[in-house]
């Protein structure tokens, strides 16, 4: 008797390419189950989307775009609240996003396919999906992508506002919260919003790179990958080389920070010591990682968001078998404090970044240690399988147990 496979549909609202959490989710469920993907981009052709049955939920939204409705909302509230910028601003702003999800919403309503289990990539995936899952008592996995009421350094009260409530409704509506690193951000997140979903630590990683044969550089090499935007400490840690003899700075990405980066570390006269590296694909980030030493998360600790960072990057250089240095949020200064291979700052500031980096470069052989034991917390906790194993038990749970205790899983 040939057994069904459960089918799983997988929402985003946020960029499907280059998207790590996405990537390893689909790479580690593909063969236990049928795979749909569900995304705000009107044709998306990557290599995640083109091995699964991929729809939009998007298209009404292109055509509100196309028809000039957005434009016509915003210029009514720049006349209705005249000399009020603040104001306008503001109910501009959220006027918007409720049309955006609402029209999101219809959509994803009408094409949403018959399904076991709904797995959300991000928070306004989570409440684009809520009303189907909510009617069809369908199971739903709501992933931590980012604390999304609280990524921005200045924050408008009713978008503030606004983006709590969506926030809030998305997690009271799962019944598993996926928690990168550990379970401390699923905690926080959990009990801010008074949820009774289960939390369950699932950390994105790729396959190891390292070797055996573990080395030092002679300069030590410090590393960062990922966007250049503003609120991150990039041009502190730019300004911090000047205090070291001995170091260089890696950057490898992109991003509207990168000529302001760039002019910096040439009025700094630092282009001996920051190099500036091209982007390559997310699956290729781990290999081109392990030539360095020291792998960075440059993350200023002034909004909740990033106080409570979980470190995607810190995961792609651990497969790396690179030493770490974060920032002390409550997940990351756990792995620090559990795993000892690396150093957690307080914030992403001169301040702090200068001694953690005159640290690493007094103490050498401190350093091999760390690369050591990020490889071992590679091998014993945060390698793929493991990771994979894990979160397939938990689904397999939730499917046997249902929504509300209501089997949806396929028998045989």
């Amino acid at each position: 008797m040939v057994t069904k496979k459960n089918k799983i549909l997988i929402v985003t609202n946020v960029q499907i390419k280059g998207n790590p959490a996405l990537w390893f989710i689909c790479n580690a469920l593909e063969t236990k189950y049928e795979i749909s993907i569900s995304g705000n981009e009107r044709e998306s052709k990557t290599t995640i989307t083109n091995n699964f049955k991929y729809q939009t939920h998007s298209g009404l939204y292109s055509l509100a775009l196309k028809l000039k409705l957005f434009s016509a909302i915003k210029f009514f509230c720049q006349v209705r609240y005249f000399g009020n910028l603040l104001k306008r601003e503001e109910i501009a702003n959220v006027t918007l996003l409720k049309l955006r999800l609402f029209l999101q919403r219809a959509e994803f309503n009408i094409k949403a396919p018959k399904i076991n289990c709904i797995l959300n990539i991000d928070t306004e995936a989570a409440f684009i999906s809520m009303p189907f899952s909510q009617k069809e008592q369908i199971p739903t996995i709501y992933f931590i992508y980012e604390f999304y009421a609280d990524q921005f350094l200045e924050r408008k009260d009713r978008f503030y506002h606004h983006r709590v409530i969506i926030e809030k409704l998305s997690i009271q509506n799962a019944d598993i919260i996926l928690s990168t690193v550990n379970e401390k951000a699923g905690d926080f997140l959990k009990q801010r919003y008074n949820s009774e979903a289960k939390v369950v630590s699932v950390t994105i990683c790729p396959e190891k790179t390292f070797s055996d044969k573990i080395k030092i550089n002679n300069p030590l090499k410090f590393y960062y990958h990922g966007y250049f935007f503003d609120n991150r400490g990039l041009a502190d840690g730019i300004l911090a080389m000047k205090e070291l003899d001995g170091a260089e700075l890696y950057l490898r990405g992109s991003g509207f920070l990168e000529k302001t980066l760039k002019k910096l570390v040439k009025e700094n006269k630092l282009d001996k010591k920051v190099f500036f590296l091209d982007p390559v694909p997310t699956e290729l980030l781990s290999m081109v990682g392990a030539e360095f030493d020291i792998g960075l998360t440059m993350s200023r600790q002034n909004v909740l968001n990033q106080k409570y960072a979980q470190g995607f990057k810190a995961f792609e250089n651990i497969s790396a078998g690179l030493a770490l240095i974060v920032p002390a949020s409550p997940p990351l200064k756990q792995l620090i404090d559990e795993y000892k291979n690396g150093k957690n700052y307080s914030d992403a500031t001169i301040e702090y970044l200068v001694p953690v980096f005159q640290y690493c470069l007094k103490n050498p052989e401190e350093v091999l240690t760390w690369k050591k034991n990020s490889q071992k917390a590679y091998q014993l906790e945060y390698n793929p399988e493991k990771q994979k194993s894990r979160l397939i038990s938990e689904i397999e749970i939730l499917l046997n147990n249902g929504k509300n205790g209501t089997t949806t899983a396929t028998s045989d």
